[in-house]
């Protein structure tokens, strides 16, 4: 490669290539490394190789070539917050220690330059960072990753079954929840159920939450109203006995009901 060649330390090493004898001897003794007319050098301090070219009559030359060794920086890429929600910033700063003065530094992806920079991805991407020497000319490289969390969207959806009302969450991107049902009772489960004491409308709120992003907060209205003894008793069903320790008789006057669903409620859970 001719008589300039240097090798930065933790760097491919050098390819030499020989020519114009048959056969070649590479010292010091690289041959772990030589195939014939060629050798990998990658020394750790400035160094002279020999080749020695023999040809068919056995005449020899010697050729040499010196590839100066240069410590390339160690670089290191860090961030304050490495993981962030969708539409937020976060920095990344990159610092180089040994390799000469004057390290310029460039980021992929983006193409930015500079020591210090405020990124704002939309998906969790790994930042690479170059620093070059202008000292020494070798580089040295580091990454990071950030991590994107999606905004939080609250949602629910719910069906009542006479005082009980079951709640399917629907939300997206939280880690948290917390029921307002709107009667004073409160929830911290995914997708609780609950049993009201009183008819009424209820405004029940769910607020969602994680770690990185914002809580989101959804509302909504539902309605309980039920039927009580008395009115079911006028449609044709019967009930007894009342009051009942343990078994309790339902009856239908009219023909054949097929559709009834009974629950027993204790302390307001379901069993």
């Amino acid at each position: 490669p001719g008589t300039g060649v240097f090798y930065c330390s933790n760097a491919a090493p050098v390819q030499l290539v020989a020519s114009g004898a048959n056969n070649y001897t590479w010292s010091p003794n690289i041959a772990s490394n030589a195939n014939g007319d060629s050798a990998l050098a990658a020394p750790t301090a400035t160094t002279i190789y020999s080749i020695i070219g023999t040809d068919l009559n056995g005449c020899s030359d010697t050729t040499t070539v010196q590839v100066q060794f240069r410590t390339a920086p160690n670089v290191n890429a860090s961030t304050n917050n490495d993981t962030i929600c969708d539409g937020s910033s976060t920095n990344l700063q990159a610092f180089a220690f040994g390799g000469g003065f004057g390290t310029q530094y460039v980021w992929t992806p983006g193409g930015l330059t500079g020591a210090n920079q405020t990124v704002s991805p939309n998906t969790t991407t790994t930042y690479y960072v170059t620093g070059t020497s202008q000292q020494s000319t070798c580089s040295g490289s580091d990454s990071v990753t950030i991590t994107v969390e999606p905004q939080i969207t609250a949602g629910f959806s719910t069906v009542v079954n006479g005082t009980v009302a079951v709640f399917t969450n629907t939300s997206a991107g939280g880690t948290t929840f917390n029921w307002d049902f709107g009667d004073g009772s409160f929830s911290s489960s995914a997708n609780p159920f609950h049993a009201y004491a009183f008819d009424g409308v209820y405004n029940v709120t769910l607020i969602v939450g994680n770690s990185i992003c914002p809580n989101d907060t959804i509302t909504q209205t539902i309605t309980i109203n039920t039927t009580g003894l008395s009115d079911a008793t006028e449609a044709g069903m019967a009930i007894f006995p009342i009051p009942s320790n343990d078994i309790v008789n339902i009856t239908w006057a009219y023909g054949t009901c097929n559709d009834v669903t009974v629950y027993k409620y204790c302390c307001q859970q379901s069993v």
